[in-house]
């Protein structure tokens, strides 16, 4: 959940003027223009990440079209889709063993997994969070009961599928394979459900889940200088014997997360915030009426295009206009109204402050 305007200065010093006003009148002054554009440009930001998130839930958690699975049909192991979108723009990905996910019940990873993934990425990015062009932590790849067996033959096939998507590294310059995904990648072979227990609030905490389930860190023998060093102080016991000659450890998957994190940085590919750089693929807001498509490419076009509409044809003309009504009259009575995202599940909370 996050407040649109929990300190706004406007609340602070003009609540009177504003409670006078009728909010909901399709003819409205200049300083509920400003706010309503920016109630309106936080939604599309807001809109883009519950689009994002949304996608990324798919493709981790379903036997989506996009991931990738191997031993699935052999002697196919790679993905068909073009151009391997989801080796882009990720510093790693995370293999699944099937010790990790299959049961009588179930035959994809379990999606509390990417939840705590999603809510511990989202929160160490911090201001340089980006989901723009399929920037994620890590790409989800399936293995199953006839696929590769060992930490050797993962790393192998890794080597291979690197090799095989930069012949199709796509000519749009906002696609690209990192420097770190040949170097580095992750294993899931097992879920710590008793990790997954509610608290005294009847919740289960996505970070609580991240401290205690583990992952294994695999750094290949791709030429690169990574070393987990700093990682070494976190290791656990590896209860593995089939790493051979690769540098293998067990760690939290919270520090895994921020390991990863740190590393784009340091490589210089984190993404950060680019006010001109949007991806296209997360437009789902509608078209402000009277007004071109392009107008949904950039959140102030977007917040002032439907401000415009608001008074030209009043705040019940477009669907999306008549929530920011609601938002602006809670935020100047002292209560703002948090937009909240589709929660994971009813039993679950990301647990950040």
């Amino acid at each position: 959940m996050r407040p649109l305007f929990p300190s706004h200065p406007f609340f602070q010093h003009h609540s009177h003027s504003m409670a006078d006003h009728d909010i909901n009148s399709p003819h409205s002054n200049p300083t509920d223009d400003c706010l309503l554009e920016q109630d309106l440009t936080a939604y599309w930001h807001f809109e883009r990440e519950d689009s994002f998130r949304l996608d990324r839930r798919i493709i981790w958690s379903s036997v989506d079209s996009y991931l990738t699975v191997l031993g699935h049909d052999p002697p196919v192991r790679f993905p068909f889709h073009s151009p391997f979108l989801d080796m882009w723009n990720k510093p790693t990905c995370v293999y699944f063993e099937p010790s990790s996910y299959l049961t009588p019940y179930s035959s994809y990873p379990p999606r509390i997994f990417f939840a705590a993934v999603y809510e511990a990425w989202r929160h160490d990015c911090g201001e340089y969070w980006s989901p723009e062009y399929g920037h994620f932590m890590a790409n989800p790849v399936l293995v199953t009961e006839r696929g590769p067996k060992t930490l050797g033959d993962i790393a192998d096939i890794h080597q291979e599928m690197c090799a095989f998507a930069k012949e199709y590294e796509p000519e749009d310059e906002h696609y690209r394979m990192h420097r770190s995904y040949p170097q580095v990648l992750l294993v899931c072979d097992k879920i710590d459900w008793a990790a997954a227990a509610k608290e005294d609030d009847g919740f289960v905490s996505l970070k609580e889940f991240a401290e205690q389930q583990t992952v294994l860190f695999v750094r290949t023998r791709a030429p690169g200088d990574i070393s987990f060093d700093d990682l070494a102080s976190h290791a656990l016991p590896l209860e593995r014997s089939d790493m051979g000659n690769l540098d293998v450890l067990r760690v939290p998957l919270s520090i895994a997360v921020k390991y990863m994190v740190a590393l784009e940085t340091h490589m210089g590919e984190s993404q950060g915030k680019n006010p001109n750089r949007f991806d296209a693929e997360l437009l789902s807001l509608d078209i402000p009426l009277g007004f071109d498509s392009s107008v949904r490419r950039h959140p102030a076009m977007w917040g002032a295009a439907m401000a415009e509409v608001a008074r030209k044809h009043g705040n019940g003309s477009m669907e999306q206009l008549a929530w920011p009504a609601l938002r602006i009259a809670a935020g100047v009575s002292g209560q703002p109204y948090e937009l909240e995202q589709d929660p994971w599940r009813e039993r679950w909370k990301p647990g950040y402050a």
